[in-house]
């Protein structure tokens, strides 16, 4: 398979599907682009002293994990 550049796609005229291969370099946790979440269900979750919680169940947890929101830009 033959491998461009984003900008080489973004100049090319020919018109299609593409796969991108891309590398993360960085993730801002500050600008609204991740939440925490329960490690079983994408929900968002609120912080209660050291517990979180989840309107969606009506639920008490421990396990939770920062879920990403992606925007993609180059």
């Amino acid at each position: 398979m033959e491998g461009k550049t984003i900008s080489q796609l973004v100049e090319c005229l020919h018109e299609g599907n593409f796969w991108i291969y891309a590398t993360i370099v960085h993730i801002e946790m500050e600008n609204g682009l991740s939440y925490m979440g329960w490690k079983r269900s994408p929900k968002k979750v609120t912080k209660i002293e050291n517990k979180f919680y989840c309107n969606k169940y009506d639920r008490m947890d421990h396990s939770t994990t920062h879920r990403f929101e992606p925007n993609c830009e180059y």
